[in-house]
């Protein structure tokens, strides 16, 4: 059985690593379509290269490539071939003509490529600077919901296939049909494929455009003027390749459901995209960052007044030399915010991603409105970028969700948000987010009664075993803000798509406008935020609030820069808002009125990295230090050293909740950079020198201890990265199934070798006693009963014992042991045994008795008993039996 699971691991570990060809087989819908029309071979075009397609009316293009011609050419050219792949570094193009005065309708019998790193590009033209029909990658399958069909406007389509460096997968086979072009929409005729002739349910590239003022476009802005009910979308990137962003602006109001094209902009900025905008409490729409059309990013801030219809650029003002005043760098994808919160109207930017290409950032930004100063803000724990960020007003915090994360070590295990608190000016942990939702240029809004929500974005490939998830997401994170959790709903509406906008609007519903999902999209969906509310009720939220807003800060310092936030002893607590100095009900309790004093909070030795400490702590005593820490990259050590070595001193970082989370014994500490709770920020270090249990007896206090405490960082040991790998590797999933297999196999061999044991010591047993070798023994011992009968009438030979005749007094007892033995004394050598038998006639038993000679004891029998009044001889018989009464019924039958 070892040798079995040490096998099984084995094949388990080789089926991982190369499982990405039997994931990516196709539903069983798509083996059911069109097996009817098999293809000829010759009609289809492999990826080799650059290709012109002319004279074709029916035809297939596929991502494989001619050298395994042979086994790719399936009876129908629908089925994908087994056991083949496109291959990595891959680039080819196919340029579809047909005659003039028709067009091309491209469809997709099947589909599958890498997430976010392999795409088919589809183009409205004979080349690429043609309008970009579609962008397209992962997986597209129907039974996630695809059916994409692509018609051109004209007599040509391009497309073009390209793979990165690694992780492929089956690919997609798509076929092209040329027909006349419908005159008019009016001869579109509902429920017919889009391959039939003009009897489309598909309009045309050209058709489409016309339809709506809002084109397609992805990663344009959206901002809602809640006293005008109106949403502003600015910009944007349109279908044209090649082309510079887009650099119109269109208004939409809500209530009538109207458009309106915002054309005399006076002072317009150039078009851009990856920006962001908002509405000011005045009306003014605020608009920051985004790439040009020169393809560099800016920094720069403009105010747009929709009353004048007029543009101006915001003035910065810094100073080179304090580089806290400086702005943040020209960044695309970061995560920005507007937080009105009766002050200034503030602008927070968080990560994002450099233009070059090259690497993310952590630096988080902060811009004053009023003033026009940019301040340096902690950066943010992680490298991030594509995030969505958050403003909770209740408890004046920002929260980071989503997004790409680099150096994420482990991606499966999931990751923690992060939370950064205005007010202490501090980042913490936040929410955990599971893994299988984590995605990039998603967006996130705040719906009111601590509630927020985040919807699409694009899974980025990270491990080889993702090949089979969707690119594009549905789901919806509901964000509960209050107790610091996320949910996850499934709606009916189609909001699987990225680079798009969301606003919320008076009249309780979300707004999504644009965006991708490998089309470029115009539409506007509506979701009524009554179907995004979280599973805890508003009484939880308030529990809640009451038991873990304050809870989250550790230090009295950062406690009592909340209002609502208390210190209490060693911990802060939630007093609720105004001068209260008692924790609200359902909060820990206070031996004492709750401080709200920063001058009362306990002293916190400064303690620098690197920079080792010296200090002294009594016994039953501890020394508290604080550290300014920020080395997300790094493994931290935390040193305590006693100069008594007999001293034991113990080592806790209490700003990690709950206290005593991360403590140790022994003196040393290690944070790994990999441990989630690594994040930068103030590290309250406790050292405590613990009381001897026998302190009591002792008469004179221990000394005190002198120590040095030192906090130092390492680089982290090289882990690997699971982003793009491929061949054999073994991963705790692997190992686990291996623990699991092989203890299930001892114990199934251990039982098994048990029951065939006793099974043949149990056969073995009745074969001897059939044998007659063991006898059968009783299930209960016998019983033993003495038994006292008294035969009156019946002949002397028919006597069994006679008694022996004692004077009264003489202390013997009838039936006693002397008694009864001396009577088998006396009758010993006098009876001749006979074979008797007496029944049990309850358990029908059959038991041994004694046999007696009647003519031995003819003369004994008529002895007259002591006092028996003329009765005949008493005989006392000692005998095995069930039951007097049944010996009894034997002996008078």
């Amino acid at each position: 059985m070892f040798i079995i699971s040490i096998c099984f691991f084995i094949l388990s570990v080789i089926a991982r690593t190369y499982a990405i060809s039997t994931k990516a087989a196709l539903s069983p819908q798509h083996l059911q379509r069109r097996q009817s029309t098999p293809m000829n071979p010759d009609a289809g075009h492999y990826c080799d290269g650059s290709q012109k397609i002319t004279g074709q009316t029916t035809g297939y293009i596929t991502s494989y490539w001619k050298a395994v011609t042979a086994n790719v050419q399936p009876s129908y050219w629908t089925l994908p071939p087994v056991d083949v792949q496109y291959r990595n570094q891959m680039n080819c193009k196919w340029q579809i003509v047909a005659d003039k005065g028709n067009i091309i309708s491209l469809e997709f019998e099947f589909f599958h490529t890498e997430c976010g790193w392999d795409f088919v590009d589809i183009y409205d033209g004979p080349d690429t600077q043609s309008r970009q029909l579609g962008h397209l990658c992962g997986n597209r399958g129907k039974q996630l919901g695809f059916s994409d069909v692509v018609t051109s406007s004209n007599n040509s389509i391009t497309v073009v296939f390209t793979s990165d460096v690694a992780i492929t997968t089956t690919g997609f086979i798509a076929m092209f049909k040329s027909r006349l072009k419908c005159a008019s929409t009016a001869q579109i005729v509902a429920g017919t494929s889009a391959l039939e002739g003009c009897a489309s349910v598909e309009a045309t590239a050209e058709e489409i455009f016309v339809n709506f003022l809002f084109t397609p476009r992805e990663f344009h802005s959206a901002a809602y003027a809640p006293a005008q009910d109106t949403m502003y979308i600015t910009f944007g990137e349109s279908d044209i390749r090649g082309q510079p962003p887009l650099n119109d602006m269109f208004a939409y109001h809500v209530a009538t459901n109207t458009w309106e094209q915002i054309t005399n902009k006076i002072n317009a900025p150039a078009g851009r995209l990856y920006h962001s905008t908002w509405v000011t409490d005045d009306g003014n729409l605020i608009m920051y960052g985004g790439l040009y059309p020169n393809g560099n990013s800016n920094n720069d801030l403009w105010r747009f007044r929709p009353d004048i219809k007029s543009w101006e650029r915001i003035v910065v003002r810094s100073d080179k030399n304090d580089k806290k005043n400086l702005p943040p760098g020209n960044l695309i994808w970061a995560a920005t915010e507007l937080v009105r919160n009766g002050g200034s109207p503030m602008i927070y930017v968080v990560g994002g991603f450099t233009i070059d290409a090259t690497r993310g950032t952590r630096e988080a930004y902060v811009f004053d409105l009023v003033a026009g100063v940019w301040t340096q803000l902690p950066s943010a724990p992680v490298k991030t970028y594509g995030a969505s960020l958050i403003y909770h007003p209740a408890t004046n915090t920002l929260h980071l969700i989503g997004g790409y994360r680099f150096d994420l070590g482990d991606p499966t295990l999931g990751y923690a948000s992060y939370i950064y608190s205005i007010d202490a000016g501090l980042w913490y942990i936040g929410a955990w987010q599971s893994y299988s939702t984590m995605n990039i240029w998603n967006r996130g809004e705040y719906i009111g009664d601590d509630v927020g929500v985040v919807t699409g974005g694009l899974r980025p490939l990270l491990v080889q075993d993702d090949i089979d998830m969707e690119c594009f997401t549905e789901t919806v994170r509901v964000v509960d803000l209050a107790c610091n959790k996320i949910g996850y709903k499934e709606l009916s509406f189609p909001l699987r798509r990225k680079g798009h906008s969301m606003v919320v609007t008076n009249n309780g519903t979300l707004l999504l406008a644009g965006g991708s999902n490998g089309f470029n999209l115009n539409d506007i969906i509506s979701v009524p935020l009554s179907s995004l509310q979280p599973t805890t009720s508003r009484a939880d939220r308030d529990a809640c609030a009451v038991q873990q807003w304050c809870e989250l800060y550790y230090d009295c310092t950062d406690c009592l820069a909340r209002k609502f936030c208390g210190w209490c002893g060693n911990r802060c607590v939630y007093v609720g808002g105004g001068p209260a100095t008692v924790p609200v009900a359902g909060n820990a309790t206070c031996p004492s009125p709750v401080s709200k004093n920063i001058a009362e909070c306990p002293l916190r030795l400064p303690l620098k990295l690197s920079s080792p400490e010296t200090n002294t702590v009594s016994s039953g005593g501890y020394v508290d230090y604080k550290a300014s820490i920020d080395a997300p990259d790094r493994d931290l050590l935390f040193t305590v050293s006693p100069q008594t070595s007999s001293a034991h001193l113990n080592l806790t970082i209490i700003s990690i909740r709950p206290i005593g989370d991360v403590s140790s014994v022994t003196g040393t500490l290690v944070l790994l950079a990999s441990d989630y709770r690594c994040v930068p920020g103030d590290y309250v270090i406790r050292v405590s020198y613990p009381a001897p249990a026998n302190q009591r007896r002792q008469v004179t206090q221990p000394p005190d201890v002198q120590f040095t405490l030192q906090v130092a960082t390492r680089v982290p040991q090289e882990t690997g990265s699971g982003t793009g790998s491929s061949g054999f590797r073994i991963d705790s999933q692997d190992i686990t199934t291996f623990v699991v297999i092989f203890v299930s196999s001892v114990l199934l061999s251990m039982s098994a070798t048990y029951l065939l044991r006793r099974m043949r010591e149990r056969l073995r047993l009745l074969r001897l006693v059939r044998e007659g070798e063991i006898p059968i023994m009783p299930k209960e011992p016998p019983k033993i009963y003495e038994v006292e009968l008294e035969m009156t009438g019946m002949p002397a030979r028919e006597t069994l014992l006679r008694s022996r005749a004692r004077a009264r007094g003489s202390g013997d007892t009838v039936g006693s042991i002397p008694h009864r033995k001396a009577a088998i004394d006396d009758a010993e050598g006098k009876m001749d045994p006979e074979g008797l038998e007496l029944h049990n006639l309850r358990e029908e038993q059959i038991l041994r008795t004694a046999h007696m000679d009647d003519e031995e004891h003819k003369g004994e029998s008529k002895t007259p008993r002591r006092g028996g009044g003329g009765r005949s001889g008493t005989t006392s018989i000692i005998q095995y039996v069930s039951s007097t009464q049944s010996l009894i019924q034997r002996a008078h039958a």
